[in-house]
This record gives structure tokens, C-alpha cells and sequence, in this order.
């Protein structure tokens, strides 16, 4: 899991593409922290890899959010407390 803002989007290009080469085969959880990387992400494409928008880019009032692992991928959930 990785989470990045726009103002990091050049940075974690960068750090995907070395990433890539070690052919590691694992699913990667990028969470955006804005809308404006949310588009951007998005429209990469990058295999093994799902987008979600992190609650604090959604207005999410609870930023006490979990992750919880829902097979292969991890999911943001609010708690239920």
C-alpha cells in the first residue's frame, strides 16, 4: 500500500517504474490523496495495481478509516465504533 498526493505524482512515476523491474507480482493498493491524482492514476492503467481515493480526499469526517484485507486486495473501511 502506497498512498500519493499530486504534488508526489512525478516522484511515484519514477518510483513505479523501478518498481516494476523487480517483477515482484504482488498487488499494490495506491490510495490518492487528492482528486487531481486520482485522475491521473487512473488513467495509467498499471497492472497489478487498484486505485481508491483515500477518505480524506472524499471529505470522510472519520479519519480513523482501517484497512482490512479483502483478498487479494485491501479495502479502506470506517470503523464501526
Amino acid at each position: 500500500m502506497i498512498t500519493v498526493n499530486d504534488g508526489y505524482y512525478d516522484f511515484f512515476r519514477k518510483w513505479w517504474a523501478y518498481y516494476e523491474k523487480l517483477d515482484l507480482k504482488l498487488d499494490v493498493l495506491v490510495l490518492a490523496e487528492d482528486d487531481v491524482v486520482f485522475k491521473k492514476l487512473t488513467a495509467l492503467h498499471l497492472q497489478r495495481t487498484k486505485v481508491q481515493r483515500s477518505p480524506l480526499a472524499i471529505g470522510e469526517k472519520d479519519y480513523t478509516s482501517t484497512v482490512r484485507n479483502t483478498g487479494n486486495w485491501y479495502q479502506i473501511v470506517q470503523p464501526i465504533f
